[in-house]
């Protein structure tokens, strides 16, 4: 059985990676907000700020009687963060992984 590795196989292992990190990359801005929680329950994200609570309590929130607005763009701007982030370091473990096959002795 013979491997073929040509343009398409590095295709191929691209989209798997691409893949990979979008998958990853939304239970990880879901563990962001979780973890970043400020103690009158917004999420603060991170790198940028997703959330602020509006000043006059217009929208209730069950959990404390005050509204929060979102920004969407920022919030999409942290998940291509996150998901480049994680891209990056496949990537790199890919690297390291063929570079330590290399050098092991056969």
């Amino acid at each position: 059985m013979a491997i073929r590795l040509g343009p398409q196989h590095g295709v191929q292992r691209f989209l798997r990676k691409v893949l990979i990190s979008i998958a990853l990359g939304l239970p990880g801005i879901g563990l962001i907000a979780l973890v970043t929680r400020t103690p009158e329950g917004d999420s603060m994200g991170f790198p940028f700020a997703w959330s602020a609570p509006s000043s006059p309590c217009f929208a209730p929130n069950p959990l404390n009687g005050c509204g929060f607005t979102y920004n969407v763009p920022m919030i999409a701007l942290d998940y291509a963060i996150w998901v480049g982030l994680i891209f990056a370091l496949l990537v790199a473990v890919q690297r390291l992984r063929s570079r330590a096959s290399k050098v092991a002795p056969s």
